[in-house]
């Protein structure tokens, strides 16, 4: 497992099984993007989630 932590607070959850955003499951993909860095992320149920890390 790996852990990714956002600037940001995190207050959302999965919307199927209501894990947190601030603890990732498994980071399925990260990459560098204009704004930053974009991080797929798998919750425990299997849901797929994109997120947007802005990187100074």
């Amino acid at each position: 497992m790996e852990r990714c932590e956002s600037r940001e607070a995190a207050t959302t959850t999965c919307p199927t099984c209501g894990w947190p955003d601030s603890e990732v499951f498994e980071v399925v993909s990260r990459h560098m993007v204009s704004t930053g860095m974009m991080i797929y992320t798998r919750c425990p149920c299997g849901k797929l989630r994109a997120r947007t890390i802005t990187v100074p």
